[in-house]
C-alpha cells in the first residue's frame, strides 16, 4: 500500500512534472505553431494582395489597348472595373487584412511596411489616372506615355515585396530559434514527441513549398501579362505585317522569356512555308523548302484549324516528330507552343515558341497565349485590309488616270442627265472647262440632242436596255463640223436603282476624213495628185470600150525619166519628190483637157491620149513632152536640175485591144527608147517583145546552167613577144550549147551582171581555174600564170579578198601562179576602198593587172598608188594598128607610160603579124589574140602549150609570172 502510494507518489511526481513539462512543451509547441501560422497567413495574404493588384492593373491596361484598337469585347466600364479591383486589393494591403484560400489574416503593419504599401497605392492610383487620361484622349496620350507610371508602380511593388519577404524571413528566423529552444527543452520527450514534431515539420514545409509555388506561379503570370502587354505595344507600333512579325519575335525571346520564336506562313492548303520572321538564334535553321502539313502531328493541325493554341510541355514525349522539332529536342528545348494566326479565310500562319521548360499553370498560360494569338490575328487582318484598301485606292487612281488620259470624251451624268463630271478629252472636244460643264445638260455641245424625238428615243432605249449608242452630227465651238459616236451606259446603285449614266463620246471626224483620204489614195498618187496605176488602168479600159464603139484610135504613152536615180541619190529623196511634182506640172501643161496624165510609180508617167486621129499624132505628143522637159528645173534648194525622158508608145487597136498588153507593149517601147540613146520616143514593135522574151529565156537558161554546172572554162595563151614563149593563159568562161543556140560571153555576161548571177559564177570560175592549175602542177607541167577576170559586181561586193583566200586554201593552188584582172570602172566604183582592196589581194601573194586599160578613167594617180603588176591594152586600141594614127599613138603612149612606172604590158586582140611587129618594136612585153591561138578547152591547152618539167627543174618554182 505504502509502496503503491509511493509508486503512485513517484509516478505522480514523475507524471506531474512530466505532465507539466509536457503541458509546457505542448504550450511552447502550440505557441510556436501559432507563430508559424500567423507568419504564413500574413506573408501569403500580403503577397497575394500585391500580386492581385498588379495583375488587375495589367489587365486594365490590356483592356484599354484592346478597346483603343477597336476590339468589340473591350469596353471602358470593364477597364474602370478592373482598376477598381486593383485599388481594392491595394487598400486591403495597406490596411493589413485579407483572405486567400481559407486564410483570413489581420496584419498589423510596421510603419515602414505601411509606408511602402501607401507608396504602392499612390503609384497604382497614378497609373489608373494615366490610363483614364489615355482612354479620354488617346491621340494626346499614347501607349508609351504610361511607361513612367508603370515603372513607378513596378518599383513600388518591388520595394514592398522586398520588405514583406524580408519581414517574413525575420519571423521565420525567430520561429527557428523557438523551435531549437523547444527541442532542447523537450529532449527527453524527443522519442515520444518525434512523430508529432515530424508531422508538424512536414506541415510547415508543405506550407512553405506551397508559398514558394504560389510565388513562382504569380511571377509566371506576371511575366505572361507583361508579355501580352509588350505584344500589344508591338502591334500598336508596327507599320507593316513584316515589321509586326519581327517585333513579335523579338518580344517573345525578350520579355516573353522564350528561347526561340519564329513565324511560318501557310502555303496553299497542304504546306507551311519557311519562316518570314525569326529570333536571331533561330535564323537559318529552317529549310527553305515548304513543309508538308502531313508531317505535322494531327493534334497540332486540328488545333490550328480550330484557331486554338497547340501546347506541348515535353516534345520528347511526342512521336513521330518533324525534323525541326527533333532539332529542338536535341538542343534541350522540350517545351513548345504554336499559336495560329487566323485571318478571314482560316489560319494564315503559325507563331512558334520554344523553351527549355514550362513553369506556369497550363490553363492560365493557354488563356494568355490564346489572347496573344487573337490580338496578332486581329492585327494581321487589319494589315491585310489596309493592303486591300491601298490596292483598291491605287486601282481607283489608275482608272481615274486612264479616264483622264483616254482620247475618248467621257461624261458622267445623274439620273436627270445633268453633268457631274467630265474628263480632259471632253473639255477639248467641247471647248469648255469642266467648271463650265458641270451642272449643265449634254445638249450644250450637241444640237441634235435638243431634238425632242431623239431625246425621247434615247431615254426610252436607256429605260428598256440600260444603254444607247449612235452617231451624232454636231459642231465645234469654233463652228467646225463634228461627227461623234456616242455610247451611254447605266450605272446602278447599291440597291439596283439607276444611279448615274456614263457617256463615252468618240470623235469620228478625223477617222471619216482619213477614210475619204484613203479612198483618194486608192486612185490618186499622193505626191503628184495624178491618177495612179489602178485609176489609169480603169480609165484605159473604159476608153477602149468607148473606142470600140466609135471605132477611133487610142494611145498609151509611157514616159520614164532618164537617170532619175542619180538625182535622187545625189540630192536626196526630198529633192527627187519635188522634181517629180514639177515634171508632172510641165507634162500636164502639154496635154489636151480630155487626155489623162497619171503616175505609174517611181519616175514613170502614163499618158492616155483620147481621140487619136493619125498614127503620127502620139509621136508628136511624145516629142512635145520631151521638149517640155528640156528646160532646167530649179528646186527650192536653189539646185538647177536637167532631166529628160524616154517614151514608149502603144496604139489601140493597131498593137493590141487589151489594156494590160498595151501597158506591156508601151513599156517595151520605152526600154527600146532608152537603148536607142535615151531622151527620145519609140513606137511599139513586135520585135521588142521578142527581144524581151528572148532575154527572159536566156536568163532562165543561165540560171539552169549555173545550177547544173553547164559552164566551161577555155584558156587563151599569154605569149612573150620576143620569143613566142607561152607565159600563161587567161581563163575565159563559155556556155555549153547542149543542143541550144550558141550564146557568147558578150551576150550573157551583161545579163549575169544585172541579175547578180555573176557572183556565184565568178566563185565557180576561180575554183575551177585554181583546181585545174593545181592539177597541171601535180602532173608536172611547166606553168606560168593563170589570169581570171573579176567583174565590177564582185569588186563592189567587198568580199572578193576573202573569197580568193578561201579558194586558194581549199585548192592548194600557189598564189604566185594566179593573176586577177580588174577593170578600171570596177576600181573607180570602189572609191577610196579600191587601194585597200588591192593591197589585201596583193598580201595573198598573187598578181594584179588592169584589164581593158584606156577605156575607163585612165588616171595616172591611181596607177602610181595602186599595187598593180601589169596593164592590158584594150583590143579597141589594137585592132586599127598600124593603119590608124591615133590608135598607134595611144598604144605607144600606154606602153611608154607603163615602162616608166615599172609595169608589164600585155596587148589584147592581136590578130595580125603587123600588129605583133609594131608592139614588139615599141617594147610591149606580151600579147594574146587569134594570131597565136583562140581560147581553147583545158585538154587542148595542155596538149598544145604546156611542156612537162624535166630533171631537177621539177622541184623548182615553174617560172616567174612577172615575165608577162
Amino acid at each position: 500500500m505504502k509502496d503503491r502510494f509511493a509508486h503512485s507518489l513517484g509516478l505522480a511526481a514523475v507524471l506531474v512534472p512530466l505532465t507539466l513539462f509536457v503541458t509546457a512543451t505542448i504550450g511552447l509547441m502550440a505557441h510556436s505553431h501559432f507563430g508559424w501560422d500567423r507568419t504564413l497567413r500574413e506573408g501569403t495574404v500580403l503577397l497575394d494582395r500585391l500580386a492581385q493588384s498588379r495583375r488587375f492593373v495589367l489587365t486594365a491596361e490590356l483592356y484599354a489597348e484592346q478597346m483603343l484598337a477597336g476590339v468589340p469585347a473591350a469596353e471602358a466600364d470593364r477597364v474602370i472595373a478592373t482598376l477598381e479591383r486593383a485599388l481594392s486589393a491595394s487598400r486591403d494591403l495597406t490596411e493589413g487584412h485579407g483572405q486567400l484560400a481559407g486564410f483570413v489574416a489581420e496584419v498589423r503593419l510596421t510603419p515602414d511596411l505601411r509606408s511602402k504599401a501607401e507608396a504602392f497605392e499612390q503609384a497604382l492610383m497614378a497609373v489608373g489616372a494615366a490610363l483614364r487620361a489615355r482612354l479620354a484622349d488617346p491621340d494626346r496620350y499614347q501607349a508609351h506615355d504610361l511607361s513612367p507610371y508603370r515603372q513607378r508602380l513596378d518599383q513600388a511593388a518591388a520595394a514592398l515585396e522586398r520588405d514583406v519577404l524580408g519581414a517574413l524571413k525575420d519571423r521565420r528566423a525567430t520561429q527557428h530559434r523557438e523551435d531549437a529552444r523547444n527541442i532542447l527543452l523537450v529532449g527527453l520527450l524527443t522519442l515520444l514527441l518525434y512523430g508529432l514534431l515530424y508531422q508538424a515539420h512536414r506541415r510547415r514545409d508543405r506550407s512553405f513549398v506551397a508559398l514558394v509555388a504560389s510565388e513562382t506561379r504569380l511571377r509566371g503570370l506576371m511575366r505572361l501579362h507583361a508579355f501580352l502587354s509588350e505584344i500589344n505595344q508591338a502591334i500598336v507600333m508596327s507599320r507593316s505585317r513584316d515589321d509586326l512579325f519581327r517585333r513579335v519575335c523579338e518580344v517573345c525571346v525578350g520579355p516573353g522569356g522564350f528561347d526561340l520564336a519564329w513565324i511560318t506562313p501557310r502555303v496553299g492548303e497542304d504546306a507551311i512555308g519557311p519562316p518570314v520572321a525569326a529570333s536571331p538564334a533561330h535564323a537559318g535553321r529552317w529549310s527553305k523548302s515548304p513543309l508538308d502539313l502531313a508531317e505535322v502531328p494531327p493534334a497540332w493541325r486540328k488545333a490550328w484549324a480550330a484557331g486554338e493554341v497547340a501546347r506541348v510541355p515535353d516534345l520528347g514525349a511526342v512521336a513521330p516528330l518533324p525534323g525541326w522539332a527533333r532539332d529542338l529536342v536535341d538542343r534541350g528545348l522540350r517545351g513548345y507552343a504554336a499559336i495560329p494566326l487566323v485571318g478571314r479565310d482560316g489560319w494564315r500562319g503559325v507563331l512558334h515558341l520554344a523553351a527549355a521548360s514550362w513553369v506556369v499553370d497550363e490553363r492560365e498560360e493557354r488563356r494568355q497565349l490564346s489572347a496573344i494569338g487573337a490580338n496578332l490575328s486581329y492585327a494581321v487582318t487589319q494589315f491585310e485590309l489596309d493592303l486591300e484598301r491601298k490596292v483598291q485606292a491605287e486601282r481607283i487612281a489608275l482608272l481615274a488616270a486612264a479616264l483622264e488620259s483616254t482620247r475618248d470624251a467621257v461624261l458622267i451624268t445623274d439620273r436627270g442627265h445633268t453633268i457631274v463630271s467630265a474628263n480632259r478629252a471632253f473639255e477639248h472636244l467641247s471647248g469648255r472647262r469642266e467648271g463650265e460643264i458641270v451642272g449643265r445638260r449634254p445638249d450644250l455641245w450637241s444640237s441634235e440632242i435638243q431634238d425632242d424625238r431623239l431625246c425621247r428615243a434615247l431615254q426610252a432605249e436607256l429605260t428598256r436596255t440600260g444603254s444607247w449608242q449612235g452617231e451624232i452630227a454636231s459642231r465645234r465651238g469654233d463652228g467646225g463640223n463634228l461627227s461623234l459616236f456616242v455610247t451611254i451606259d447605266t450605272v446602278h446603285g447599291s440597291e439596283g436603282a439607276t444611279g448615274h449614266y456614263v457617256w463615252v463620246i468618240t470623235d469620228l471626224t478625223e477617222l471619216k476624213s482619213a477614210t475619204d483620204r484613203i479612198a483618194s489614195l486608192t486612185h490618186f498618187d499622193p505626191l503628184t495628185d495624178l491618177p495612179n496605176r489602178a485609176l489609169i488602168r480603169s480609165r484605159l479600159e473604159h476608153a477602149l470600150v468607148q473606142a470600140q464603139r466609135d471605132r477611133r484610135r487610142r494611145a498609151i504613152l509611157l514616159a520614164d525619166l532618164d537617170h532619175f536615180k542619180m538625182i535622187n541619190d545625189g540630192l536626196g529623196p526630198a529633192a527627187g519628190d519635188e522634181l517629180l511634182v514639177a515634171v508632172a506640172r510641165r507634162l500636164q501643161g502639154q496635154l489636151r483637157s480630155h487626155d489623162t496624165l497619171g503616175r505609174q510609180g517611181g519616175d514613170e508617167f502614163v499618158v492616155l491620149l483620147e481621140e487619136v486621129a493619125t498614127g503620127e499624132e502620139p509621136g508628136q505628143a511624145a516629142a512635145r513632152l520631151i521638149a517640155a522637159l528640156a528646160s532646167p528645173f530649179t528646186l527650192s534648194t536653189g539646185a538647177e536640175v536637167f532631166v529628160q525622158a524616154s517614151i514608149g508608145i502603144a496604139l489601140f487597136p493597131d498593137d493590141s485591144q487589151d489594156a494590160a498588153e498595151l501597158f506591156r507593149y508601151a513599156e517595151a517601147a520605152m526600154h527600146e527608147a532608152k537603148r536607142s540613146g535615151r531622151g527620145t520616143h519609140r513606137y511599139y514593135s513586135h520585135a521588142f517583145t521578142l527581144a524581151a522574151s528572148s532575154r527572159l529565156s536566156l536568163e532562165g537558161r543561165l540560171r539552169r546552167a549555173l545550177k547544173h554546172e553547164q559552164f566551161e572554162v577555155h584558156y587563151q595563151p599569154l605569149v612573150n613577144l620576143a620569143d613566142n614563149r607561152v607565159l600563161g593563159a587567161e581563163a575565159l568562161v563559155r556556155l555549153r550549147a547542149n543542143g541550144e543556140t550558141v550564146v557568147g560571153p558578150g551576150d550573157f555576161i551583161p545579163i549575169m551582171e544585172e541579175t547578180g548571177l555573176i557572183m556565184p559564177l565568178g566563185d565557180w570560175v576561180q575554183r575551177t581555174v585554181c583546181s585545174q592549175g593545181r592539177q597541171w602542177l601535180d602532173d608536172g607541167h611547166l606553168l606560168g600564170v593563170l589570169a581570171v577576170n573579176l567583174s565590177a559586181t564582185e569588186v563592189r561586193s567587198g568580199r572578193v579578198a576573202a573569197q580568193v583566200r578561201r579558194t586558194l586554201d581549199e585548192t592548194g593552188f600557189p598564189p604566185s601562179h594566179l593573176e586577177l584582172e580588174v577593170t578600171e570602172s570596177g576600181l573607180i566604183m570602189r572609191g577610196d576602198e579600191a587601194e585597200r582592196l588591192l593591197l589585201a589581194l596583193k598580201d595573198l601573194g598573187l598578181n594584179l593587172s588592169i584589164d581593158d586599160f584606156g577605156t575607163g578613167y585612165s588616171s595616172l594617180a591611181y596607177l602610181k598608188r595602186f599595187p598593180i603588176d601589169k596593164l592590158k591594152i584594150d583590143r579597141s586600141f589594137i585592132k586599127d594598128i598600124p593603119d590608124d594614127r591615133s590608135s598607134v599613138q595611144l598604144a605607144a603612149t600606154i606602153i611608154a607610160m607603163a615602162q616608166n612606172l615599172g609595169l608589164h604590158v600585155l596587148a589584147e586582140g592581136v590578130e595580125s603579124e603587123a600588129q605583133r611587129a609594131f608592139l614588139g618594136a615599141r617594147g610591149c612585153g606580151a600579147y594574146q589574140g587569134f594570131l597565136f591561138s583562140r581560147p581553147v578547152p583545158a585538154d587542148e591547152f595542155v596538149l598544145r602549150f604546156l611542156a612537162p618539167l624535166k630533171g631537177a627543174a621539177a622541184g623548182a618554182d615553174p617560172g616567174s609570172p612577172r615575165g608577162a
